[in-house]
């Protein structure tokens, strides 16, 4: 029987390729991670460091300390922070009053902590009263409104919110929108009070705050959020053009 040459015997079973030919005998298969190298070795980790209580209070679990209180305020610490507190409510109501002819409410009156007349937005604490502690937003913002310029609404819709001067004071205010306004009185505040209403017409309201704060007044920026929002009512009642 005829031996078959070397270079014509038949690879065993499970094999494609002579091994005394394959050029790639021995040789290990490319892997890019081979000996457990890591594509992402040197790039920035965005976790790396990253603190999972970020934005959380840092002082949580520290004591607040009253320094000092008052008949309507006290002082408070904690931590290395002083702030002031209201007594019996930290939530205020910010009254944006626009008139039928687009007109925008506002009251002027002698501030003691700046030691001057302010142009103000009317504005009232919330449930501050004996008796009124469950008083809402809206109901406050109406007995405020009637009592420093003398004209009652005829509805109030909250418009946005938030704290005024987070580094000094906890309180919270909310900016409320009063329509269909009805004058019955000539306003001016409580018996504690001396408040001065004005009602200058919303297109030419940057202009007359220019006129009072020229002539020495305080002119409070908030009035430049209720401006903004008094124009868009105004909008509103436009309709489209």
């Amino acid at each position: 029987m005829r031996r078959r040459p070397p270079s014509e015997r038949r690879v065993g079973s499970g094999s494609s390729t002579d091994p005394t030919t394959d050029p790639n005998r021995g040789a290990a298969a490319a892997d890019p991670n081979r000996s457990g190298a890591d594509p992402n070795r040197g790039a920035a980790d965005p976790n790396r460091g990253a603190d999972p209580n970020r934005g959380a209070d840092p002082n949580r679990g520290a004591e607040t300390r009253c320094l000092a209180q008052g008949r309507r305020v006290r002082l408070l610490a904690r931590c290395r922070w002083e702030y002031a507190e209201r007594v019996h409510t930290t939530l205020a109501a910010i009254v944006v009053a626009v008139t039928e002819d687009e007109r925008l409410l506002l009251v002027e009156q002698y501030r003691a902590p700046v030691a001057a007349r302010v142009i103000e937005l009317p504005a009232g604490l919330v449930g501050d009263e004996v008796g009124q502690e469950d008083e809402d937003v809206e109901r406050a913002a109406a007995r405020e409104l009637l009592e420093e310029t003398g004209y009652r609404c005829g509805a109030v819709r909250m418009l946005t919110g938030g704290p005024p001067a987070p580094g000094i004071v906890n309180e919270t205010v909310v900016f409320v929108l009063a329509t269909g306004l009805q004058k019955l009185g000539e306003g001016g505040g409580d018996a504690h009070e001396d408040i001065k209403v004005h009602a200058p017409p919303i297109v030419e309201l940057a202009h007359w705050l220019e006129g009072k704060r020229g002539a020495g007044l305080l002119v409070d920026p908030k009035i430049y959020v209720g401006l903004h929002f008094a124009e868009q009512q105004r909008s509103r009642r436009a309709g489209p053009r």
